[in-house]
């Protein structure tokens, strides 16, 4: 565990679990900002993206479908043959990913842009990149004995089981983040210069 004061808009992509906890020790329980809520935040995050994604693989959503990002391909080795690469399909990561931003992000958004929220905005971020990063390519061989002269490939994601694994290693390797609480004078002041420095971009 790591304890440090941490800008998170800095530490955006880099797939890192962050918890929070305020100065004066916080309050009790998952809305604290412990390392189980951080947890709760990216695993749920990846795990609607990943209900999704999955869904739209299997049809059984009128709003999506496979990921299909290539036609035929054809790719010539040493011994002068060609052997046929047919696109499958692929696990739509991106739709799933959309879906959990909308609908897991939802609640965070609507609040005062608080260090809490952000953190609990970089957790969920967190979960759906584990998701994104964890596609590997996959393969089915067709011809007489096993020779591949025709094979189909897609992306496709892990288990949940194994997604939850590389969720465990990030959790057990979180970093705090303290923050001091502000008053609603502090905090409106704030809110204000970011206001000033998004205008004045």
């Amino acid at each position: 565990m790591h304890t440090q004061s941490v800008n998170i808009s800095s530490r955006r992509g880099d797939g890192i679990v962050l918890f929070w906890r305020t100065a004066e020790g916080g309050g009790r329980g998952l809305e604290t900002g412990t390392r189980e809520a951080a947890f709760v935040h990216a695993i749920s995050s990846a795990g609607v993206a990943y209900r999704v994604t999955k869904d739209c693989s299997k049809g059984l959503s009128e709003k999506c479908g496979c990921d299909h990002t290539g036609a035929q391909r054809a790719r010539s080795y040493s011994n002068s043959k060609q052997q046929f690469e047919f696109e499958g399909c692929s696990d739509n990561i991106h739709y799933g990913i959309g879906v959990s931003r909308e609908f897991i992000d939802a609640s965070e958004r609507v609040k005062n842009k608080t260090e809490e929220s952000r953190v609990n905005l970089h957790n969920n971020r967190a979960g759906r990149e584990v998701i994104e990063r964890s596609l590997r390519r996959e393969c089915k061989c067709h011809g007489m004995s096993g020779s591949c002269e025709v094979k189909t490939c897609w992306m496709a994601m892990p288990s949940f089981r194994q997604i939850g694994e590389i969720m465990k290693e990030k959790f057990d390797g979180a970093s705090e983040v303290m923050i001091a609480r502000r008053g609603r004078r502090d905090q409106d002041a704030h809110e204000a210069r970011e206001s000033q420095e998004t205008h004045s971009r």
